[in-house]
């Protein structure tokens, strides 16, 4: 089947129109425009500005499905690990939507929903930690073993608002909803079973993936082919852009023009530069924010090293940025170039990964 996914960010709209195959998603058309510039960061301006963009791009550009699904940052959302007893569907809803109201505080008119992943043997452990246990027995003595007695869960929580605002969206540009869907759920599709990125085959390896955008940063942490927490840090390109109007006393236009175009981490001549020390200024707390969530994730899955760091997203283009990140972090960092998942009927397009890669994931539809 094929679909429009539709992914409304901040300082970009992307709209890819592709065909999933299992785990793998062909790309018939990507298109990736810049928000116009009157237009709010709320999402509750989807509706206006938004949908005038992907207004133009559904008259333009010739799409062939009305089938739209749309994707959503993980900064309009709650998303939760953890395990309850397995059980029947309907008590099993119950058990996660009470979880999730009752440890995780989400709303109880929010929309709750999960699937059951596998149990890990991480999961055991923090169960065992949490119950005191120091054997595989239960309470009553059963020695069931704990991945048949209970069930891994991921659950994602949405204000009720912004799925009515996107299918608001959806409807007065005459597409047919089919899913919203998350950025970290459409990642771990992408790369689900072993993936190869940058002709790197990363299959049963633990790595990093930073989507750097425009308001903020999603690191996906991944460990055996599944994405094992993701972490928003609100460090986006459009900080270092103030940063340097700021202390160039500028335009946010020219500090950005300044980062497309002027800003090169490679150039270690800038001691009199106040713009590239601007820069460098705000790239290390960045960095420094990336390195305490690397630090959480060698603790939490008790291994030694990350093997890479994989950019993308729109800061991911700053130049020197991967061998910068390298330096201080000390793991090899690259941008993303190509999945082995995603495919383009035009390579012209697959420039564009860098930005599209949320969407494509969204494409694939789980049963």
């Amino acid at each position: 089947m094929s679909l429009l996914s539709i992914d409304v960010g901040t300082a970009h709209i992307s709209v890819v129109e592709g065909t999933a195959h299992k785990n793998a998603v062909e790309i018939a058309q990507a298109i990736v425009v810049e928000m116009p510039k009157s237009g709010e960061s709320d999402v509750k301006s989807a509706a206006v500005g938004p949908s005038d963009v992907i207004r133009g791009l559904l008259l333009n550009f010739g799409f062939k499905t009305k089938k739209a699904v749309v994707t959503v940052n993980i900064n309009n959302m709650l998303i939760r690990d953890f395990t309850v007893p397995d059980a029947p569907p309907k008590q099993l809803a119950g058990m996660v939507r009470n979880e999730m109201v009752q440890n995780y505080s989400a709303a109880a008119i929010d929309v709750i929903n999960f699937i059951k992943r596998p149990f890990t043997a991480t999961d055991f452990e923090d169960r065992r930690a949490d119950s005191g246990s120091s054997d595989e027995s239960d309470a009553k003595g059963d020695k069931k073993s704990p991945r048949e007695s209970f069930t891994g869960i991921r659950a994602v929580t949405v204000k009720r608002d912004v799925i009515d605002t996107y299918h608001r969206m959806l409807k007065s540009l005459k597409l047919v909803p089919v899913a919203m869907d998350f950025h970290a759920n459409a990642v771990e599709k992408l790369i689900s079973g072993g993936v190869s990125v940058n002709n790197t085959s990363l299959g049963g390896k633990n790595y990093l993936l930073v989507d750097f955008g425009s308001t903020g940063t999603i690191i996906h942490a991944v460990a055996d082919n599944r994405v094992f927490f993701s972490r928003y840090i609100p460090l986006g390109t459009s900080d270092l852009d103030n940063i340097v109007a700021e202390r160039e006393f500028t335009g946010i236009d020219q500090a950005k023009e300044f980062r497309l175009n002027k800003l090169n981490l490679l150039d270690e001549e800038d001691k009199f530069n106040a713009s590239m020390q601007a820069a460098r200024t705000l790239l290390y707390q960045w960095s420094d924010e990336i390195q305490k969530i690397m630090k959480f994730f060698l603790a939490r899955r008790n291994i030694k090293s990350i093997d890479q760091i994989f950019l993308y997203g729109a800061g991911s283009l700053i130049k020197g940025l991967p061998d910068y990140v390298s330096a201080s972090i000390g793991v090899e960092t690259s941008t993303v170039k190509s999945i082995s998942s995603v495919s383009f009927k035009n390579s012209a397009d697959a420039e564009k990964l860098y930005n599209c890669v949320n969407a494509a994931g969204a494409v694939i539809r789980l049963k």
